[in-house]
C-alpha cells in the first residue's frame, strides 16, 4: 500500500496459499504518522478505518471494492505532491532509522494529542446515540451504528505490488559511520573570516564576539547553494544521500567540524546551520521542510533537538538562499 512517490505504508505479507496479505496489524501508529505528515495534519480514526477494510477487500481479492473504500476514507488528493512526497520519504527514513511515530509528529509540528486519543481507541467521528426513548442518548453509539458515509473521492493511497531490493550480501551491509571524538575550540580561530555576501555586506550575529557570522576562510556559501541546485532533478533517494554528504555531521559544509583535526569550531556553529539553509534553498525545499528535515535529522543524531538558535540561522540561511544573496 503506498502513498506519494512510491513511500510504503504497509506491506503485503503472504498467506497460506501464497498470496499477498497487506495488513496493519502492529503497525497502524507509523501509518498514521506517515498519513499526518503527508497532509500536515492529524488524519482522522475513521480514515484509518477505511484503509484497514481496504486492506481486508484487497486481501480477498476484491481489488475494485478496496480502491471504493479507499475513496471513503475522505482523504483529498495531496496539495503539493512533490513537496508532500519528500516529507513521506523523510518520515519514511526516519522511522526506519528508530524514531517513534509520536516523537516523528511532534517534530513536525503535528498536534500530539489527537495521536495520543488515537491510540486509546477514541473516535470523534463516532456517532452518539441520538435523544429518544429507549436509550440513554448522548453515549457513543457501537461500531455498528453506521456512520454517516463521506464523499468518497479519487483515493491517494493505492495498492501496487511491490518488490524490495535484494537485501545486502554478508559483510556488504551498509553501517552510519560513527563520528570522531572532537576536541572543543572555544576562542574564534586566528584565519576565520566574516561571511560576506557578494554585494560586499556582513551578517550581524549577536553571540559572536566580533558580532559578525564568522565562518572557515575555505567557506564559500555560493558554492553551498550551487550545491543545492545540482541535487533538484534527482531522484529522491539520491537527494537526500547527497544532502546528507554535503549538510549533515562530517559533511562537506558542516563547518563546525575539522575532521582531519577533530576540532570542533564553537565559532563556526551558526556558519554550519546557515548552510544548511542555503542549500536547501538552492534544492528548491520550502522553509517548513528544511526546518522538518533539521528537526528529524537532529532527533535521531543531536543533542540540540528543537534548540531555537539552531533554527533561526537555518531560516536565516533558508531566506538568503531564496531570495537570490548567494545565486
Amino acid at each position: 500500500m503506498v502513498l506519494g512517490a512510491g513511500t510504503v505504508l504497509a506491506m503485503a505479507g503472504l498467506d497460506r496459499s501464497g498470496r499477498a496479505e497487506p495488513t496493519l496489524d502492529g503497525i497502524e501508529e507509523g501509518v498514521v504518522a506517515l498519513l499526518s505528515l503527508a497532509y500536515d495534519t492529524m488524519v482522522s480514526r475513521s480514515a484509518l478505518d477505511h484503509i484497514r477494510r481496504a486492506s481486508d477487500q484487497w486481501r480477498r481479492g476484491d481489488t475494485c471494492l478496496a480502491l471504493i473504500r479507499l475513496a471513503y476514507t475522505g482523504l483529498p488528493r495531496l496539495r503539493d505532491p512533490a513537496e508532500a512526497s519528500f516529507r513521506l520519504f523523510l518520515a519514511d527514513r526516519a522511522l526506519t532509522d528508530g524514531v517513534t511515530p509520536r516523537n516523528l509528529l511532534k517534530a513536525c509540528g503535528i498536534d500530539v494529542e489527537s495521536f495520543d486519543l488515537l491510540k486509546a481507541g477514541f473516535n470523534p467521528a463516532q456517532r452518539r446515540v441520538p435523544a429518544g426513548p429507549g436509550l440513554e442518548s448522548g453515549r457513543w453509539a457501537g461500531r455498528d451504528v453506521p456512520a454517516a458515509p463521506n464523499r468518497p473521492t479519487k483515493p491517494p493511497v493505492d495498492f501496487v505490488v511491490y518488490k524490495p531490493a535484494h537485501p545486502a550480501e554478508p559483510g556488504h551491509e551498509q553501517h552510519a559511520p560513527e563520528l570522531a571524538e572532537y576536541k572543543p575550540v572555544h576562542e574564534v580561530p586566528d584565519d576565520a573570516v566574516a561571511v560576506t555576501t557578494p554585494d560586499r555586506r556582513t551578517i550581524y550575529d549577536k553571540d559572536s564576539t566580533t558580532k559578525k557570522l564568522m565562518a572557515p576562510p575555505h567557506a564559500n556559501f555560493r558554492e553551498v547553494y550551487a550545491a543545492g541546485r545540482a541535487i533538484v532533478s534527482l531522484p529522491y533517494p539520491e537527494q537526500y544521500r547527497r544532502a546528507h554528504a554535503a549538510i549533515a555531521q562530517e559533511g562537506t559544509y558542516d563547518f563546525q567540524r575539522d575532521v582531519k583535526q577533530q576540532n570542533f569550531y564553537d565559532a563556526y556553529v551558526h556558519a554550519s546551520n546557515y548552510a544548511v539553509g542555503v542549500y536547501m534553498a538552492g534544492a528548491g525545499y520550502s522553509l517548513d521542510v528544511t526546518r522538518a528535515m533539521a528537526k528529524l535529522y537532529t532527533l535521531r543524531n543531536s543533542s540540540n533537538y528543537d534548540v531555537q538558535d539552531q533554527l533561526n540561522w537555518i531560516n536565516h540561511g533558508w531566506k538568503d538562499g531564496n531570495s537570490g544573496v548567494w545565486k
